[in-house]
C-alpha cells in the first residue's frame, strides 16, 4: 500500500508539472532588441528577477501563473518596481510572459487590471495585455504622481493551450525617479447560450455587443 501511495503521489506530481505554465521575463530600452532577463524552469509557475538592469534603469520583476495563481487569475505580475537614473529621457519596455496555460478553452471574459503607484510626476507609463501575441487591452498613459488604475473586460475565444503576457512602457522624460506597477489578467467562462436567445443575444444581454473583440471600460 505504501508503495502504491508513493507511486500515486509521483504520478500526480508529474501530471501537475506537465500542466504548469512557464513564467519568463524580457526587457528592452529605447526600442532596442529584447533581452531575456531570466526564464523560470518549466513547471516553476512563480518567478522573480531581483534586481536587474539596463543602462539607464534598475527594476524588480515578479510573475505568477496557474496552477500557482488562484483561479480565475491567469497571470499576476504585481510589485513591479522600476527606477531611472538618467537626466536624458529613456523608455523601458518590460514583459512578463506566461506560456502554456492549459485547461481553459472556449469563450472567455478576460479582465485586465492595471495599477500604477508612487510614480515620479514627470514620468509616463502605458501598459497592455495580450493573448498569443495579439494585444488584448491597452491602458494609459498614466502620468502624474498620484496612484492610478483601470479595469477592462474583453470577450475572446481561446483554445487550449495558449499564452498570455503583461507589458509596460515607462518613459522618464529626462527626470530621475521611480514607479511601481502591476497587472493582473483573469479569465472566466462566458455562460452557455440561453435557450431561444442564441449567442449574439446572450452577448447583448451581457452588454458586450457582437461576436468579435468587445469592450467595457471601468475606471478603478
Amino acid at each position: 500500500m505504501k508503495k502504491f501511495l508513493l507511486a500515486t503521489a509521483a504520478l500526480l506530481a508529474t501530471t501537475v508539472a506537465g500542466m504548469a505554465a512557464t513564467i519568463s521575463f524580457t526587457a528592452s530600452e529605447d526600442g532596442g532588441a529584447s533581452t531575456t532577463i531570466n526564464t523560470v524552469l518549466p513547471a516553476a509557475t512563480t518567478g522573480f528577477v531581483n534586481p536587474a538592469a539596463t543602462p539607464d534603469f534598475g527594476f524588480i520583476l515578479t510573475g505568477v501563473t496557474q496552477p500557482a495563481s488562484t483561479s480565475p487569475v491567469l497571470l499576476s505580475a504585481q510589485n513591479i518596481s522600476v527606477s531611472g537614473t538618467s537626466v536624458i529621457s529613456h523608455t523601458l519596455h518590460l514583459t512578463v510572459d506566461a506560456t502554456g496555460i492549459v485547461g481553459i478553452s472556449g469563450l472567455q471574459d478576460f479582465l485586465s487590471h492595471f495599477d500604477v503607484t508612487g510614480q515620479t510626476p514627470d514620468w509616463s507609463t502605458s501598459a497592455f495585455t495580450d493573448i498569443n501575441g495579439v494585444p488584448l487591452r491597452l491602458a494609459g498613459p498614466f502620468t502624474g504622481g498620484t496612484s492610478a488604475g483601470a479595469d477592462f473586460h474583453d470577450i475572446a475565444n481561446v483554445t487550449d493551450p495558449f499564452n498570455v503576457s503583461a507589458h509596460w512602457d515607462i518613459t522618464t522624460n529626462g527626470v530621475v525617479g521611480s514607479t511601481n506597477l502591476g497587472i493582473v489578467l483573469s479569465a472566466t467562462p462566458v455562460p452557455g447560450p440561453i435557450v431561444g436567445a442564441g449567442l449574439p443575444g446572450l452577448l447583448g444581454l451581457l452588454g458586450f455587443g457582437g461576436w468579435k473583440w468587445t469592450r467595457r471600460r471601468k475606471v478603478a
